[in-house]
């Protein structure tokens, strides 16, 4: 079933010339790793802001079903391709029961959550450290721990291997794509290469939903570099086939 589902959506920032996006609809489903890639520019990034509450859209509707009582949050993470643009405390550990706090939780539930994503994310070692002071990697481990702590129904990663090196993109994302069968996952990206395991893929081209499909059928296209898209290497479908 759809858990997020995104109705006609347009939004155009103030004093442009045309819109960031245009008439966009998708529906994103629960245990689904889904993926929406488009080139720099194409509006990826507003449309991950509308999902998740921070950018009122011109026209359209963002719907998130389920359950659940949120207090006033609205069930959706976000993590930005920039991790020192969401960190807020001194330590790792305060970092991720800031979330919890706001969610008035009681204390023996958020300590539960801290020790909990401490741990599950190879934290624990780290948790009196400053966020600030960690490696780019660990950097966006924390605040997809913070997130994971708050248990969203849906949870939003916009380019967030962008500054990581091999090691440090294939460790998140491996930790991202657990968390599937928990929250729904959409994995933004211009980066074709990361979105080979996903189920589902969205392209956005100039702000506009062009196609929608399996990876084989999305990234077989025949004019992905006239979107500024680089096509998959041969041999990593070799790779994903094996």
């Amino acid at each position: 079933m759809a858990i997020l589902e995104i109705k006609n959506v347009s939004h155009c920032y103030s004093g442009a010339s045309k819109p960031a996006l245009e008439g966009i609809s998708l529906k994103l489903e629960s245990g689904q790793h889904s993926a929406l890639i488009g080139a720099n520019g194409s509006g990826k990034s507003t449309l991950a802001k509308i999902a998740a509450g921070l950018l009122q859209p011109t026209s359209g509707d963002v719907v998130l079903t389920g359950s659940g009582d949120f207090s006033g949050w609205h069930g959706i993470g976000l993590l930005l391709q920039n991790p020192d643009e969401q960190f807020i405390s001194s330590d790792v550990e305060s970092e991720i029961a800031w979330g919890l706090e706001n969610l008035a939780l009681p204390l023996d539930e958020m300590q539960r959550r801290v020790k909990d994503v401490l741990e599950r994310f190879e934290l624990a070692d780290k948790k009196e450290l400053s966020p600030e002071t960690l490696s780019d990697g660990w950097k966006q481990i924390t605040n997809l721990a913070a997130t994971v702590a708050m248990q969203p129904q849906f949870l939003i990663l916009d380019e967030v291997t962008a500054f990581l090196d091999p090691y440090w993109k294939a460790k998140v994302s491996a930790m991202a794509a657990e968390l599937t069968e928990s929250s729904g996952l959409l994995w933004i990206t211009s980066n074709t290469r990361e979105v080979l395991s996903a189920d589902r893929i969205f392209l956005l081209h100039e702000g506009r939903l062009i196609e929608e499909g399996s990876p084989d059928e999305i990234l077989r296209m025949d004019h992905l570099e006239e979107m500024g898209l680089e096509p998959v290497p041969d041999w990593m479908w070799d790779e994903v086939s094996r």
